[in-house]
């Protein structure tokens, strides 16, 4: 019964090797949930090694406003499938997608862009990168780069998390963003660290601030041996500071102002 069992099971999930995949229909899908207009320039094809999961190379994501520019370029891309109607490719659906090997291409004079869209949609399903490339440009003027990039996305019904770690300037660098969705206290978490530099930033956003026109929340900053804790406010791009608790090897002290 048992070697029956393994049968039926492995047959099972071996049908999908023998279908034809449509590369329009796995765009729409997957680009679907990325809300990005994007190609898959390579083969896809199927494997149920170590999981059911889709395969394609050369995947490209294009810019959110200029669709002539490519945002991002991915050499693989392996999408997990749900076991599921598995052997019924009309009704195809994925758990998770991983990416590997990505050079991306942001501009910072689109970085509030680059928020609403994190903010409004960026709710899709697990992601891992590795082996990526952030190249950072002002037009089209390049400034720096982020390399050696791990990077993971998870989202459940409580947050919606990201981490990213890599090389940013000769040093290592973890940055992680939390979006708390239940929480009334703390809507939003952002940690930062660079390892050789031995500085650390975290900051907890509070929820009541984002009903308003300013951004108020508590921020811990480390360097090396110096220690800044504060609640701070933020409008019309000035930081005001409140309760700020400053030390260093040199001094203690408390201070207030911006």
């Amino acid at each position: 019964f048992a070697v029956i069992s393994i049968l039926i099971a492995l047959l099972y999930i071996s049908v999908p090797i023998f279908y034809n995949y449509d590369k329009s229909k796995i765009e729409n899908i997957v680009c679907k949930d990325f809300k990005f207009q994007c190609t898959i320039q390579g083969k896809v094809k199927y494997s149920f090694i170590p999981s059911p999961r889709i395969k394609f190379n050369n995947f490209i994501i294009r810019d959110l406003s200029d669709k002539s520019k490519v945002l991002a370029k991915i050499e693989k891309v392996a999408v997990s499938i749900s076991l599921r109607n598995l052997i019924n490719k009309e009704k195809f659906n994925y758990s998770s997608i991983k990416l590997t090997t990505a050079e991306i291409n942001l501009d910072l004079k689109k970085f509030d862009k680059y928020k609403k869209f994190y903010r409004e949609k960026f709710n899709f399903k697990p992601i891992i990168l590795k082996k990526g490339t952030i190249n950072f440009y002002e037009n089209k003027k390049y400034i720096t780069n982020v390399k050696s990039i791990k990077f993971k996305h998870s989202s459940n019904k409580k947050a919606n998390k990201s981490v990213l770690q890599g090389k940013f300037l000769n040093d290592k660098i973890s940055l992680k963003l939390q979006d708390n969705k239940n929480d009334k206290k703390i809507s939003k978490v952002l940690f930062l660290k660079l390892t050789d530099s031995k500085l650390l930033t975290k900051i907890n956003v509070f929820n009541k601030s984002l009903k308003s026109n300013s951004i108020s929340g508590n921020i811990l900053f480390k360097q090396g041996k110096s220690r800044l804790t504060a609640i701070f406010n933020y409008k019309d791009h000035r930081v005001l500071f409140d309760k700020a608790n400053l030390s260093t090897p040199f001094l203690d002290g408390k201070l207030n102002g911006q």
